[in-house]
C-alpha cells in the first residue's frame, strides 16, 4: 500500500504573532482610509458661490457697430494695463455730459483678428473691415464712425 508523506509544519507562537499582526495592520489601514472618505464628502467647501455678473460695458470688436445708442464710444485697450487711460476713462464718465463707453479688450482671442500692429482702418464701415492700433477710441454716431483716435496722449486729451 502506498503511502502519503505529508509534510505537515505545526504551528507555533511566531505564526500566530504574524497571522495576528498582518490582521491588524490590515485592520487599521481599513480604518484609515475609512476614515478619510468620511472626511472627504463631509468636509466643508470653502467655495464660495456667487451671482454672476454681466458686463454691458465690455463688448467683442465684432459688436463696435450695433449697439443701441445712438452715438457712443468704443475703446480698445488692455484693461488691465490702461493705467492712465483707466484714470481718464473713470473721470469721463462722471462727467454730466458724457457719452456711454464700451471696451474692447485687445488681449481676448476674440477680437484678435481686429487688433493689429501695423495698419488701422478708420473708415470701416462694418466689424469684418475694422482694424485697430493699440489703444484707440473710436466714437460712433448712428452706426458709423464719427472720430477715430488712436495713441494714449491723444484719448487722455479727448476725454479730458
Amino acid at each position: 500500500m502506498a503511502r502519503n508523506n505529508y509534510n505537515i509544519e505545526s504551528i507555533d507562537g511566531n505564526n500566530y504573532k504574524s497571522i495576528i499582526v498582518t490582521i491588524v495592520v490590515v485592520l487599521v489601514i481599513a480604518v484609515l482610509f475609512y476614515l478619510l472618505s468620511v472626511y472627504i464628502i463631509n468636509k466643508p467647501d470653502k467655495v464660495r458661490v456667487t451671482e454672476g455678473t454681466i458686463s454691458y460695458e465690455q463688448i467683442s470688436a465684432g459688436s463696435t457697430f450695433t449697439m443701441s445708442d445712438k452715438k457712443y464710444l468704443v475703446i480698445f485697450y488692455n484693461r488691465d494695463n490702461g493705467g492712465d487711460i483707466t484714470t481718464a476713462l473713470s473721470n469721463y464718465k462722471s462727467k454730466d455730459e458724457s457719452l456711454p463707453i464700451y471696451y474692447v479688450d485687445y488681449n481676448d482671442a476674440i477680437n484678435g483678428s481686429v487688433v493689429s500692429k501695423d495698419s488701422s482702418n478708420p473708415n470701416a464701415t462694418n466689424a469684418s473691415e475694422l482694424k485697430v492700433k493699440n489703444p484707440t477710441l473710436i466714437e460712433i454716431s448712428n452706426g458709423s464712425i464719427s472720430q477715430y483716435i488712436e495713441g494714449e496722449d491723444k484719448i487722455i486729451d479727448y476725454l479730458s
